[in-house]
């Protein structure tokens, strides 16, 4: 307890080195706090976006009426059935003209991804003739304002067409959104199909204790034999660990941006607080050579200005970390959006948890520890030439 008072009063009286110290401790903590939490939320992102954008197994089929199939998907294992609807539709304006693909967004499927399909511009549609355009997709061809006709084939093989106005513009992480040029209300898309029984997606949602591949793969066998059996010709289908499979390799490359951070940042901070411990100690070596004549044994010496340092670190790190965090928030709150080359789109957030607290604590407080012991030690052992 005596030492650590010295030690707290040492950080008040040294203010020049406490406020630098502090502030390469609050630069190092913010870095790895977003270092750490969009590498998480990425990874996150990576591993939750194929469940939320299509359940555990999904297939896209003709259109079939939904009252008659949900029925016989009643089936152990299975929580959850959704059905949706995407269409090729042909769209023309004055000035151009684009084959696109349409999804309606539902009351169901506008909170389940939420956290990927949000308008960056305008809003997302409400009325039976407005859209959303994906940036992805559709950006530089039609903008918010922009009038289109929609034309496609109904379920009954008449062709149909809707006026439509662009009323908002949407990046989104799912893949939902970024193979969709176009997104509409559900009253739109049964205007424009000219019925609202019909659908031609199907996502199944199963129980915790199902979700493994083998239990995934009878269902997905089940379920398809289901459809054959109901004349429901599938166009394509997969399941949750096709999808993850595909993306394994981009998910690994997140997750190990942890390592990598803190193998870059230990020798840059390590730099940085071994030249500050060496010039600081250097010039309050009288103090430290007072602390030995006083009869302080060499460890009590260091650990005196051991937690010296470990208070300023800590600090630093409540000041970087709470900056990262408020950054974060902001980000966040201000839907700014961060786009991967022509694949993924992410929202610029971050997702940080007890154990990433808990690493860049230890992180920090052993980098200190292992930095200053050098610089430390010798001037400790060095003998006094002047006062």
């Amino acid at each position: 307890m005596k030492q650590f008072g010295i030690a707290f009063r040492n950080v008040l009286l040294h203010r020049v080195s406490t406020l630098v110290l502090l502030t390469v401790f609050a630069i190092s903590s913010f870095a790895l706090f977003w270092a750490f939490g969009y590498g998480n939320n990425i990874a996150g992102l990576v591993k939750d976006i194929n469940r939320d954008s299509y359940g555990d197994i999904a297939f896209l089929t003709d259109h079939f009426v939904k009252a008659e199939l949900d029925p016989k998907l009643k089936i152990p294992g299975v929580v959850r059935v959704v059905f949706e609807r995407e269409i090729k539709v042909m769209l023309d304006s004055p000035e151009k003209s684009s084959l696109a693909t349409m999804l309606e967004l539902t009351g169901e499927n506008r909170d389940r991804l939420h956290r990927y399909i949000r308008p960056v511009e305008g809003r997302l549609p409400e009325g039976p003739d407005e859209l959303v355009i994906t940036d992805f997709i559709q950006k530089g061809l039609f903008k918010v304002g922009d009038s289109l006709y929609a034309s496609t084939y109904t379920p009954d093989g008449v062709l149909n067409a809707i006026r439509y106005r662009v009323v908002g513009v949407s990046k989104s992480t799912a893949f939902k959104a970024i193979g969709y040029g176009f997104l509409v209300s559900e009253e739109s898309m049964s205007a424009l199909l000219n019925s609202d029984e019909h659908a031609n997606l199907v996502y199944l949602f199963l129980e915790k204790g199902s979700r493994t591949e083998k239990n995934t793969d009878d269902l997905h066998r089940q379920v398809a034999g289901i459809l054959e059996k109901s004349g429901i010709e599938v166009n394509d289908s997969w399941t949750i660990f096709e999808r993850e499979r595909q993306l394994s390799v981009f998910s690994l490359v997140f997750a190990a941006m942890k390592p990598l951070w803190l193998i870059v940042i230990f020798p840059l901070i390590g730099a940085v607080i071994a030249a500050m411990v060496w010039i600081y100690s250097f010039k309050r070596r009288r103090e430290i050579w007072t602390y030995v004549s006083l009869g302080m044994r060499d460890r009590h010496v260091f650990m005196i200005l051991a937690m010296e340092y470990w208070i300023i670190a800590s600090l630093g790190m409540v000041a970087g970390l709470s900056v990262g965090a408020f950054s974060s928030f902001l980000a966040e709150s201000a839907n700014v959006w961060l786009q991967f080359s022509y694949t993924f789109s992410s929202p610029l957030g971050t997702m940080v948890g007890p154990v990433d607290l808990v690493i860049i604590a230890a992180f920090t407080l052993v980098s200190v520890l292992l930095w200053m012991w050098v610089p430390v030690r010798k001037i400790i052992r060095t003998v006094p030439f002047s006062y």
